[in-house]
């Protein structure tokens, strides 16, 4: 299952379920919409009715240091809408990124975040299959904000 969507910026990933062999991401970069799909399929996931589990096997993982730093990489890009245009820029490829979500791109993400970020996003197959093209745009959307002029006071 992989799952895109908060209101908050965080990063959560690899949080397994032995019990039905699924790997769950949450991967929220600053985005709004919640997105949630069976990782081998592609197909939207719909979790069980009837409430939460009581299966312990489900619970989540603590966050590996590599985890916790995308986490604190996503945490830098604000507001909310920035997330949006830069994930769609960059695994979409049908945005543009507005000069203040590009100021905070470059001034508060930095470009290894935001690659770290894109890169870890292509271990999932729906994105995965893409690699070439999302890489590119990456590219392309850091090296569009990085020629933005800065906004003055």
């Amino acid at each position: 299952m992989f799952s895109i969507g908060s209101s908050h910026i965080e990063h959560h990933l690899l949080q397994s379920s032995e019990k039905s062999g699924v790997v769950a991401s949450s991967y929220t970069y600053s985005f709004q919409f919640s997105t949630t799909f069976d990782h081998e399929s592609g197909a939207p996931f719909e979790p069980p009715s009837g409430g939460p589990s009581n299966d312990v096997a489900s619970a989540p993982k603590p966050l590996s240091p590599y985890e916790k730093y995308l986490t604190n990489c996503a945490s830098k890009l604000k507001p909310a809408e920035c997330g949006k245009q830069i994930f769609s820029g960059v695994f979409v490829g049908n945005q543009i990124i507005s000069d203040y979500c590009c100021h905070s791109l470059v001034n508060d993400v930095g470009k290894s975040c935001h690659y770290d970020l894109t890169r870890n996003a292509l271990q999932w197959p729906a994105y995965a299959k893409n690699k070439t093209e999302i890489l590119k745009r990456n590219d392309k959307v850091w090296n569009d904000c990085i020629a933005v002029r800065p906004i003055l006071p």
